[in-house]
This record gives C-alpha cells, structure tokens and sequence, in this order.
C-alpha cells in the first residue's frame, strides 16, 4: 500500500518523525515521500512531538509479526487463487523483503500454532526459539514413527518364526515326510 503516514518535518524541514519510513522509502529507491509540515513549533512542541511519537509508537513483538506475516500471506494467496493466479511462500517473501521462503513457511507455522493459543509457542523469547520448538516437535514426531515401525517389524519378524516353528512342529507329529 506504500506510504501510510506521511514523515513530519518542522518549519526548518527538519525531520521531527518518520526516520524509520525515511529509511524505508530509500532503501526502496523511492525519490519522494509524503510531508506533513508543523509551522511555528517551539524547540519544546518538537521535543515532546518526538517524545510522544517514540513513547506511543508500539514495537512489534515476533509473535505478533509472525501472525501478520500469516495474515498477509493467506490474503494473497487467496486473492490470487480468486482471479486465477498462484501465490506461495516465495512470493510473500519477496513482497516483505524477508529472505528465503523457508523464514514465511516458518512464520505462517509459527503463526498457526499462535492462532492455537499453543502455549509452549507463546511462551517462546524469539521466532527462533519458536521455531526450533516447531523442529523438535517433528524431529519427536518422526521419532515416534520410526520407533512405532521398528516396533511393529519386530512382532511381524516375531510372529513369522512362530509361525515357521510351528509349521516345523506339526510336520514331526505328521506321519508324511516333508520334500526337501
């Protein structure tokens, strides 16, 4: 959507609030930006201007940022899905500027564990940790499986040589030799 709120300068044209989306728009190659100009502001009005705006600006924690990052995601896809058109993880990352699909695949997992009210999830420092979380639980899962499979080789196995013992113990009882 570009540019939400305009950067704010004072009558001077020096910037009271918008460095971060300065910084933003440049690193876009963007050559203007939209101003809002606060005449006859005193040293003390542009002070606490700036003050107010750090003091109510609301840092996003990672979690919140993950269930953006999900949030923004499916509404692409889904948009493009209505008009025909595929959209993945590739292309979200692509439109925040987040290296790597991998990070929104994890992002949009993350998220809906978050959106579960997952609790071992929530209680994460960082996305990382979060995420490692995620790995350990299918690395637990794949365990699990392979156990459960190795398990069931094993009575199959079991079950087979009882069944050939047996086989081998009802041939003695049997007067007809058996062909070799």
């Amino acid at each position: 959507f570009g540019l939400i709120q305009p950067i704010v300068i004072n009558q001077h044209g020096d910037l009271i609030a918008g460095g971060r989306r300065i910084a933003a728009a440049l690193s876009l190659g963007w050559t203007e930006i939209d101003v809002v100009q606060k005449e006859t502001l005193s040293p003390d009005d542009l002070k606490e201007m700036e003050l107010e705006e750090n003091v109510r600006r609301k840092d996003i924690t990672w979690q919140e940022r993950c269930l953006a990052i999900d949030e923004i995601h499916e509404l692409k896809s889904r948009n493009a899905a209505l008009v025909g058109d595929e959209w993945g993880y590739e292309e979200t990352a692509e439109l925040l500027n987040i290296k790597g699909r991998s990070n929104i695949w994890y992002a949009c997992q993350v998220a809906s564990l978050l959106a579960k009210g997952d609790e071992q999830v929530m209680i994460c420092s960082t996305f990382a940790d979060a995420v490692r979380l995620l790995i350990q639980r299918k690395e637990d899962e794949v365990t699990k499986a392979f156990v459960e499979q190795l398990h069931a080789t094993a009575i199959q196995q079991q079950l087979q040589l009882v069944g050939i013992a047996a086989s081998s113990s009802l041939l003695d009882d049997c007067s007809i030799s058996p062909v070799i």
